[in-house]
């Protein structure tokens, strides 16, 4: 597969990506255009890389700054768990329906709650997601929850403080390691290393 396809992948990926997230389908609309035209950027990228036939610009412009980016974007997802640092009770209201990611058949929907903080009543959307189901299952309107309030922005608020954890090791386990390995391949190929 030459650098050249994969470019053309990623502009229709990106293409697609920027079509749903006009249509409405990603539930953070900021995230999809971004991812949007991260994969439009680096499918000029590849174009450009594939035109200069450069091995080193290759490796350059994908696994290094990709694995680098999204590696950090995992430890941000395991770290922002810290964040939420102020333990509070808030009461459960309703849930508000969030979105759709792509490609998933889920629905996500957002908790509301009603919390009292610095001397004001707050009515806020939590910032993690649950699917309707569980939320039936585990939340009752009107009962009162522990929360996790952010104390730089308080109307930031989770249910489940570290609830970004699983994703963010996930994204480390793969992106990391691939990392690594790019590394690693990359010293290799270096003169004078074998």
């Amino acid at each position: 597969m030459s650098i050249q396809f994969v470019g053309f992948l990623f502009l229709i990926l990106g293409i697609i990506l920027f079509a749903a997230t006009k249509a409405g389908s990603a539930y953070d609309a900021k995230a999809g255009y971004g991812l949007s035209a991260f994969f439009i950027v680096y499918a000029l990228l590849f174009e450009i890389a594939g035109y200069l036939d450069s091995e080193l610009m290759s490796i350059l412009i994908f696994p290094l700054p990709v694995g680098a980016g999204m590696t950090l974007l995992g430890f941000w997802m395991i770290m922002k768990g810290f964040l939420y640092s102020l333990e509070m009770e808030g009461t459960y209201i309703e849930c508000k329906y969030r979105g759709r990611p792509l490609f998933r058949r889920r629905e996500y929907y957002t908790l509301i709650f009603t919390y009292r903080a610095n001397n004001r009543t707050i009515k806020s959307c939590s910032e993690d997601n649950y699917i309707l189901y569980d939320i039936k299952k585990k939340y009752e309107p009107g009962q009162v929850y522990k929360i996790w309030v952010n104390p730089k922005n308080l109307q930031d608020f989770r249910v489940k403080r570290f609830s970004g954890v699983p994703g963010g090791l996930l994204v480390i386990a793969v992106f990391g390691v691939g990392l690594l390995f790019t590394i690693i391949q990359w010293i290799l190929k270096m003169p004078g290393m074998g």
